[in-house]
């Protein structure tokens, strides 16, 4: 009777302690699962971090070696080339036109913040035009060059915003960071322009922190035009070279 007992106390004992083995089980495996997550951000925040270093360091050839060469047909095929890497990037995770800020829906919200840094980054650039010895010469000439800087500023932002900045949020986990490196590298592809290489870098490190409250490259492609035309209307030939950059800024005249 007393074996039969102890048989019995025995089963019950390996039953009952059946969900603790597993309840250790189940604790020791789950350590795992944060590490290879760990692992697979790293991967992916240093494959973003390649993407926008290699599509900078292209960017910086093309302007350097090849677009002051005139050969048009070379150009767009360099431009075609380069739009297509955030493009593909894009498509490799698909993302879509909204994610990235080509949409309706926050217009209202973003055009006033945008609306209102316009209005104060385009008064300060009249002021140091007209400082630098310019003055406002408005003329009709500058509307079909805003238009086409807004299709060009669109580009831009679409390149700045929704590849680089979006690709950096991956790397620099602080947004203020981010901003600063997508504006550091932005201003960068300007030099030696000595009128937009700060405009850039300051303007280019707003318009991230205005994309991150309401992503919308609409209005900052709007933006970006009126800017240029008030730089345009205001700063001296001699100081933008008509907005020129790379070996183009010696070249102009």
């Amino acid at each position: 009777m007393k074996t039969h007992a102890k048989t019995v106390e025995t089963s019950a004992t390996a039953k009952a302690g059946a969900p603790a083995l597993a309840a250790v089980a189940v604790n020791s495996a789950t350590p795992e699962t944060p590490i290879a997550s760990a692992s697979t951000t790293s991967f992916r925040s240093w494959r973003d971090g390649l993407e926008v270093v290699g599509f900078w360091a292209l960017t910086l050839v093309y302007i350097w070696r090849i677009e002051f060469r005139g050969s048009v047909a070379l150009d767009v095929i360099c431009v075609l080339l380069l739009g297509a890497i955030p493009i593909l990037s894009l498509w490799q995770r698909r993302e879509t036109p909204r994610d990235i800020g080509l949409r309706l829906d926050n217009l209202t919200h973003s055009a006033r913040e945008v609306g209102i840094a316009t209005i104060v980054a385009a008064t300060l650039i009249v002021a140091c035009g007209i400082a630098a010895g310019g003055a406002l010469h408005p003329s009709m000439d500058l509307i079909p060059i805003g238009l086409g800087y807004a299709v060009w500023g669109l580009l831009q932002q679409l390149a700045l915003q929704g590849f680089v900045q979006r690709r950096l949020s991956a790397v620099f986990r602080d947004e203020r960071i981010t901003a600063l490196a997508s504006a550091m590298l932005f201003a960068s592809l300007h030099l030696p322009n000595p009128v937009l290489v700060p405009a850039t870098l300051v303007t280019g490190y707003v318009w991230c922190r205005l994309y991150r409250r309401a992503p919308n490259l609409i209005t900052l492609a709007c933006s970006h035009a009126a800017l240029a035309v008030a730089a345009m209307a205001t700063f001296p030939p001699a100081w933008i070279h008509d907005l020129r950059i790379g070996p183009g800024y010696w070249l102009y005249g």
